[in-house]
């Protein structure tokens, strides 16, 4: 047992299906080691667990002691149904544009705004990606730059966010602006053991390297991204294998 699933107020847990994280976070350690301590045994009433839980907290998370509380996030049962509604893909698209918009009119209206609008604008935003691609990059942006703001530079979902503006930054013929992005967010979605983002970053590095002129700089970073496009989403057909290997001798000519 741990932590329960789909509480999609929390941003920092795998236990969603939203598959921002792709490993167990600090946040979900710290409630497994709480769950499964000593002081805590099966069958015992919540009253006894409510009074046994803070001193638990202190001793295997001192550092969260003498923080304050912090608002807590609203609960929203029917943005829970409508996110799951657009991310589901047996569902006809128009029914998951309209379950998309409901999740982010749901989410503008929460007190406090926080990440799950950033996370609807970005499902929306892939759903409009390719028969309205301007409202696309809007909401692209607008989740990266709330998610920065909220949520801080160092976080997997900003970085996520980022992937996204980097791809309108590229369309927008900003190759400076998606290389920066991608250099700047490569070392969280390492950080984060997220092998599809950052094979993803690598792609965006690679093409804004190559319309920039780089073409050794765009060799090594589409190098790394085949790699661990490898390990993120497999080669049942051999392509990628093919392309690493074609490209690592033509890299060891150079």
């Amino acid at each position: 047992l741990g932590p329960a699933n789909d509480l999609y107020r929390l941003p920092s847990t795998v236990f969603n299906d939203d598959n921002v994280h792709s490993v167990v976070t600090p946040f979900d350690m710290l409630i497994l080691r709480a769950l499964y301590d000593p002081e805590l045994q099966s069958g015992m009433p919540r009253g006894v667990v409510a009074g046994r839980i803070l001193p638990i907290l202190r001793r295997i998370n001192p550092d969260g002691e003498g923080r304050g509380t912090l608002p807590q996030a609203p609960s929203s049962p029917e943005w829970d149904r409508q996110i799951e509604a657009a991310l589901t893909r047996r569902n006809s698209e128009e029914k998951r544009l309209t379950a998309a918009n409901r999740a982010v009119a749901i989410a503008r209206r929460m007190e406090p705004v926080d990440h799950r609008l950033g996370f609807a604008l970005i499902t929306r935003g892939r759903l409009l990606r390719k028969d309205q691609p301007g409202q696309a990059a809007s909401d692209f942006v607008e989740a990266y730059r709330r998610h920065r703001s909220v949520l801080g530079a160092s976080d997997l979902r900003t970085a996520q966010a980022a992937l996204h503006a980097g791809i309108v930054a590229l369309d927008a013929s900003e190759y400076e602006g998606a290389l920066g992005l991608a250099n700047a967010y490569i070392p969280v979605a390492k950080e984060a053991q997220n092998a599809v983002l950052l094979s993803s970053l690598l792609a965006v590095k690679a093409r804004a390297l190559d319309e920039l002129g780089d073409r050794r700089g765009a060799q090594d970073a589409q190098l790394a991204h085949l790699q661990w496009a490898r390990y993120a989403f497999g080669d049942s057909s051999g392509e990628r294998r093919q392309r690493q290997a074609a490209l690592e001798a033509a890299l060891s000519t150079q």
